[in-house]
Order: C-alpha cells, then structure tokens, then sequence
C-alpha cells in the first residue's frame, strides 16, 4: 500500500524501546517489538509492553502508525489497545491469531503469519 506511513522502514526505524502513544496523544507504553508480513516484509503488527513494570503486553496495528518526535503513535485507541486479545507472540503471529486481532480492531484484510523483528 503506498502512502501508508506505516509501510516506511522510517517509521520503525530505531523506534525499539520508544514511547507509544495512542491516536490521542495517550501515553501507551513502549515498543518491543514489530511483526512483519512474512510475505513481504511490510510492518503488521506491534507488540506495546505497558502497566505496572512493563509487564502488561498488547499487540495493535502497526498500519497508520506515524513518528512524533521520538514516540510513535498508533492509529487506534488506548481502550482498544487494552482489551486486545492477550497472546504470546514470542515466536510470531498466526494466522489464526492475525484473524483474531484483525477482528477485534476491525481490520478487514488477511495477512497470514507475522514474524518478529
């Protein structure tokens, strides 16, 4: 998809460990890691550590995510971000889980296995 800031390398370029914010400013946590198509290498997904110590992990979509200043904001909500569906995406993300994230933040097109970066 061209024009999407989110396909940039830019974007996630040295963004590991940088402040997450949501679409409103709100402080989100930090990123740890982004997942990418492993068809084609365009950024899917990332996982947001936040809570208490870090300890709370999310996943979110990584399409729409822009730089401002030094943190990156995500096109979604913080409330969306904190009822997402709990995984373990150590390894990467399934099918099977990309179908379920996909439907709770309403996104439409399939993208098969994500690994990490």
């Amino acid at each position: 998809m061209t024009g999407d800031p989110a396909t940039d390398a830019g974007v996630f370029a040295n963004a590991r460990h940088a402040e997450v914010r949501d679409r409103t400013g709100r402080r989100l946590g930090t990123l740890e890691q982004v997942f990418v198509s492993a068809e084609d290498g365009r950024p899917l997904w990332v996982e947001v550590a936040g809570g208490l110590f870090g300890m709370a992990h999310a996943i979110a979509p990584a399409a729409g995510a822009r730089r401002k200043g030094d943190a990156l904001v995500l096109d979604v909500s913080a409330d969306a971000v904190g009822h997402a569906p709990t995984l373990d995406p150590e390894d990467g993300i399934t099918a099977a889980e990309d179908a379920e994230l996909r439907a709770h933040y309403g996104r439409h097109t399939p993208h098969h296995d994500a690994r990490a970066t």
